[in-house]
């Protein structure tokens, strides 16, 4: 429904919300783990049941990008003519709108099955698989905290050492 705004209403807020969102595609995971993991740990929601929701945020950017685009094309007409037979915006959306999108929805929930399944298949998170994971993710804010190349050598090293032992 934010697409359907996005592409019918002309405002500079719709523009910077649109352009908010194919932003959110652009920064890579690996930038927003570290945070997301900690804001996941404070908020309680590391459980099964709400690992998906967060998923479902880092999937909106592109659902928004896509449908705004299938949005943009098609005719207002169509919108017009629900409006004169009786439909308000909102019953427009959802009997009109909402069936010409069907497409659109399908092509969405293959990208992000797809992205999810490939996630998995990546991160594995028992075994040595989780241990180089952790290893990787302390040298990358090792390297990013320290001071000096020392200081950094010294706890990358010593720190990759512990991940090997483990």
């Amino acid at each position: 429904m934010a697409a359907w705004y996005i592409a019918r209403v002309n405002t500079v807020l719709c523009k910077i919300c649109y352009y908010l969102f194919v932003f959110s595609m652009v920064v890579p995971f690996q930038m927003l783990m570290f945070t997301l993991a900690k804001t996941a740990d404070t908020l309680k929601l590391n459980t099964p049941w709400t690992i998906p929701v967060i998923y479902l945020g880092f999937g909106a950017g592109m659902a928004v990008f896509m449908f705004t685009g299938f949005v943009k094309d098609l005719p207002l007409e169509i919108e017009e003519a629900a409006a004169i037979d009786g439909c308000g915006p909102v019953r427009t959306f959802f009997v009109v709108i909402l069936s010409m999108l069907k497409p659109t929805m399908i092509s969405i929930a293959i990208l992000e099955i797809r992205q999810k399944v490939f996630w998995k298949r990546e991160i594995k998170v028992s075994g040595r698989s989780a241990n180089r994971l952790a290893s990787a993710i302390r040298l990358i804010f090792l390297m990013c905290l320290s001071n000096t190349r020392e200081n950094c050598r010294e706890n990358i090293s010593g720190n990759y050492r512990k991940a090997k032992d483990q």
